[in-house]
């Protein structure tokens, strides 16, 4: 095995996102990895994650090629695992896309001899709305670390109702609506409060729950990895209709794709 360093590319953007799940800085190479980020971060079940990890090498047509995952992802229900993001428009189209699939074939043989799993996500699951939006929003309170008597009152305020929505808690409290918002992004942020972040923008009609959300409510909770089996016939079923099946990265996304298509 390898470690690859990322380095500044005319044809490559880089973007640096703050992780507090890691409590380090994470270097992607494009936007849609960036998005994977959020999704890792918010999602309960990942202890925490890796980006441009140890890469290894595959066999592919007699030939030895090195090769580095986009993300090495810790999970607590189905352990090590490694992402590849990819646009959707770029495996749709251009003749490489067969060879990119017989080459991704060998790259999951080789990570499973190495005890891995190797997923495929691409920007249908990523940008799907609004839980991207939403992930985008907490993003910005993913370092608020403040404890004042109005964040005090706010927790005490869900956890004696354990549900409760945000303008509701305005109601109670007799706080402005900014504040209440601020200090309840903030917490859940931190994942110390929850919310549905896959059907709804967040806003005063808002449920905020102390305690954490199933993946029927809402909730990031489900192993990002729960439909791996489903890899290598979805796949199949690609080259064979000639037309890019999108690959569920996670149980939730599932979801989000039904709520996309209401």
């Amino acid at each position: 095995m390898y470690k690859r360093k990322i380095k500044a590319s005319p044809v490559k953007d880089l973007y640096k996102v703050p992780s507090h799940k890691n409590g380090s800085v994470m270097l992607v190479e494009s936007w849609l990895e960036r998005n994977a980020c959020y999704y890792l971060e918010y999602s309960t079940s990942v202890e925490g994650y890796e980006s441009q990890p140890y890469g290894f090498y595959y066999s592919y047509k007699g030939k030895i090629f090195p090769y580095t995952p986009d993300f090495r992802v810790i999970d607590y229900i189905r352990g090590d695992f490694y992402i590849e993001v990819k646009s959707s428009i770029s495996l749709n189209e251009g003749p490489l896309t067969e060879d990119f699939f017989n080459r991704f074939e060998s790259k999951v043989a080789a990570a499973k001899k190495l005890g891995y799993e190797l997923l495929l996500v691409t920007d249908r699951q990523l940008n799907a709305a609004p839980l991207i939006d939403n992930l985008k929003l907490l993003r910005r309170y993913s370092g608020y670390g403040e404890s004042t008597p109005e964040h005090a009152d706010v927790l005490a305020a869900v956890r004696s109702a354990e549900k409760v929505s945000i303008g509701e808690i305005v109601k109670n409290l007799g706080m402005d609506y900014d504040s209440v918002f601020d200090i309840v992004l903030g917490y859940i942020a931190r994942h110390e409060l929850f919310i549905n972040l896959m059907k709804l923008d967040i806003s005063a009609d808002s449920i905020v729950s102390y305690k954490e959300l199933s993946s029927e409510d809402g909730g990031l909770n489900s192993s990002p990895c729960d439909e791996f089996e489903e890899f290598l016939k979805l796949i199949q079923g690609a080259r064979e209709t000639s037309f890019f099946v999108s690959i569920i990265l996670m149980s939730w996304a599932t979801e989000i794709k039904n709520v996309s298509a209401c």
